[in-house]
């Protein structure tokens, strides 16, 4: 494959960066690295009632805290630009006027009603639902100019009759969807706002994206991407839905779940390394089956023809099990860089483990000799990092105890 690849990471900033999320990151890093390609980091922030900007900056910190750069970005620049969404409007509505001048979309002004399944580009639907009944394509222009006296058109992207429509995928080969499954759907509100289909079609156009490699729930708007793609007379990007991410219970991980967000795993003293590792392999291995990998490594063997179509299992047991791998492999001085690291960035963590009052204050100002020298007794022992503050809490209390070589 040439080095012309060009993947990317669409994230909105609802919350913290989930590890599915970071998953779907990782998957599109280590593809873009693999083939020598770009990597573009894109933010869908037209979610206005629950955008933070704040959230914004916890994803580019989650992505670096795995250690994942990219080439194109918000906060980096790049020859695509803008790469926040709610900066690309015009550019929407503009692609959706030429649809309506080329005959493939319609005004729509059916009541107010919610939008199809693609309005929510967060978590879209498992099955893509036949549009509900419209006959806004078969109105009269007197009819026409009488409902715009009403009020504002919504606007309707029209699915050419008569045949199945066919995705095919990198991961999960070829793929029908059954005509009626898919009628005329919607593409720009009433409001004026473009929905997600037609969004993400000309940002990811307009981004030279060649693959685009997402969750499988995902898998049903293809479809309407397709023919969108086809309306428009663009060629589309490749498609790889990678599998779904369970718990041990096999449900699905709740997006908002605090405890499935990389700040979370950082505050419990799991390391980057080992998170890394193990998001890997939710979904892929190589051909060799081992599991502890480096970040080269990973870059050398990673490939989607290597990822499986069934869900993957989020195993703690297995995350624990990594980490401690990752933390014995490596110097009692590296743990002691990383307590450090944590009392900066979650001293309350910190703090709690060792059942301080003032937040992890008194810790942060111990000397990183004295550190090294607690780390040093615990070093092989360890799951997490936090442990430490754990097993050794009394070295961190007002000290009665000195740790000795």
């Amino acid at each position: 494959m040439s080095d012309s690849v060009r993947v990317r990471f669409a994230p909105s900033p609802t919350g913290h960066l989930h590890v599915g999320g970071a998953r779907t990151a990782l998957f599109n890093w280590l593809f873009a690295r693999h083939h020598g390609g770009r990597f573009v980091l894109r933010i869908e922030d037209t979610d206005v009632a629950r955008n933070r900007p704040e959230y914004t900056q916890a994803i580019y910190a989650g992505l670096r805290w795995i250690g994942l750069d990219w080439d194109e970005g918000p906060d980096v620049g790049g020859p695509h630009g803008p790469y926040l969404q709610s900066q690309r409007a015009d550019r929407h509505l503009a692609v959706a006027r030429e649809l309506l001048a080329l005959g493939r979309a319609y005004e729509c002004f059916c009541s107010q009603r919610p939008a199809d399944d693609d309005e929510n580009d967060d978590e879209p639907e498992a099955v893509a639902p036949a549009a509900l009944p419209c006959t806004c394509a078969a109105l009269s222009d007197a009819d026409k100019t009488e409902a715009r006296a009403r009020g504002p058109a919504a606007i309707r992207f029209k699915v050419p009759p008569g045949q199945d429509l066919v995705v095919d995928d990198l991961i999960r080969d070829r793929v029908t969807f059954p005509k009626e499954t898919v009628g005329d759907f919607i593409i720009v509100t009433s409001d004026n706002r473009a929905l997600y289909n037609l969004a993400v079609v000309i940002d990811d156009h307009d981004m030279a994206i060649t693959h685009v490699i997402r969750g499988d729930e995902h898998l049903a708007n293809t479809p309407k991407q397709q023919l969108l793609y086809d309306a428009l007379g663009w060629t589309a990007p490749r498609f790889a839905h990678i599998p779904i991410i369970l718990n041990a219970q096999r449900r699905k991980l709740p997006k908002r779940d605090g405890a499935t967000s990389l700040n979370e795993y950082e505050a419990m003293g799991y390391v980057p390394e080992a998170v890394v590792n193990f998001l890997a392999l939710l979904g892929w291995s190589p051909r060799d089956n081992r599991e502890v990998l480096t970040r080269d490594e990973l870059i050398k063997l990673f490939d989607v023809d290597g990822v499986v179509k069934h869900p993957a299992i989020f195993d703690t047991t297995k995350l624990g099990w990594m980490n401690k791998e990752y933390i014995k492999s490596q110097p009692a001085g590296a743990l002691a860089d990383r307590l450090l690291a944590l009392m900066r960035s979650h001293p309350n963590a910190a703090g709690a483990a060792v059942g301080s009052v003032d937040g992890g204050a008194a810790i942060a100002s111990l000397d990183r000799t004295y550190i090294e020298r607690v780390a040093s007794l615990f070093h092989d022992r360890v799951r997490t990092v936090i442990d430490v503050f754990e097993l050794g809490s009394y070295f961190f209390t007002d000290g009665v105890i000195t740790p000795t070589e």
